[in-house]
C-alpha cells in the first residue's frame, strides 16, 4: 500500500526521518528487486548530500543498533 502512493525514495527518506532505525524491504511479493539494499543505500548517500536526511540521524540509529546486538 505504501509502495502505491509514494516513490522508494519518499519512502526511505519518511521512514529514517520519522526515526526508522532498521529499513525492511520485502522482495516476495509482485514487486521483486534482486538489488534493492544497494538502490536504499544509494538513495540514503544522495539524500544525506541534499540535506533531506541528517547524517547524525543515521549514525545514531548505527550506534542504537550496535549497542543491543552487545546484549544478544
Amino acid at each position: 500500500a505504501i509502495r502505491d502512493n509514494y516513490s522508494l525514495n519518499k519512502i526511505t527518506i519518511l521512514a529514517i526521518n520519522s526515526g526508522v532505525d532498521i529499513l525492511l524491504f520485502s522482495n516476495n511479493l509482485n514487486y521483486h528487486d534482486k538489488k534493492i539494499a544497494k538502490k536504499i543505500h544509494k538513495i540514503v548517500k544522495k539524500e544525506i548530500k541534499k540535506g533531506n536526511i541528517k547524517e547524525e540521524t543515521i549514525d545514531k540509529s548505527y550506534n542504537k543498533i550496535m549497542e543491543l546486538k552487545k546484549n544478544i
